[in-house]
């Protein structure tokens, strides 16, 4: 339908029931949008909600795209190279093989779970904490972005993650005096 405002503006708007609820989209400026445009994009939006999907979360960004944004927004901030290069090696290695493809808005707990518990199994806990950050702030951009409604899950996530080894300490001790003195 056409929807024309007091001011003389109009938009092309397409109504549907999207998972019971009535829901107008709007599919652009009648200036900008063709009829036959908004004809084929009201009729991609149809079958999307025939088949139980919802049009409107097309538009959410991957974690991939959202990460290159955030990403691009952190590394104007940093003083030094090293925490680009550490978020790099961390999200490239670990992350987006395994969330890279997903909207940011499905991105849970077991999800992030599956990324950082290998890290913490194999004694990577440099690596958790690095990955865990950057999957934190692009969600939090996601949120700030209004893709999705929620935080981030990442802190319940590393609480519950394997800790050090208890016993054994990573460094060794010195038991000369002579160094002992230095150290």
């Amino acid at each position: 339908m056409l929807r024309v405002k007091a001011r003389g503006t109009r938009q092309w708007v397409q109504r549907l029931t999207i998972h019971g609820r009535r829901v107008d989209l709007g599919l652009g400026s009648a200036e900008l949008v063709s009829l036959a445009d908004a004809r084929r994009a009201a009729a991609d939006n149809r079958a999307i909600a025939r088949t139980g999907g919802d049009p409107r979360r097309v538009r959410v960004p991957t974690f991939d795209t959202a990460e290159k944004t955030c990403f691009a927004e952190k590394l104007e901030t940093w003083r030094t190279k090293s925490p680009a290069r550490n978020w790099r090696m961390a999200v490239d290695k670990y992350v987006l093989p395994k969330l890279g493809g997903v909207p940011v808005d499905r991105i849970g707990t077991a999800a992030v779970y599956e990324v950082l518990r290998p890290m913490a199994l194999a004694g990577k806990y440099a690596t958790v904490k690095t990955a865990g950050t950057a999957i934190t702030a692009v969600l939090d951009w996601a949120r700030i972005n209004e893709y999705r409604s929620e935080g981030s899950p990442v802190e319940a996530v590393r609480r519950s993650l394997p800790k050090r080894a208890a016993g054994r300490s990573t460094t060794t001790r010195c038991t000369s005096r002579r160094w002992a003195r230095r150290w």
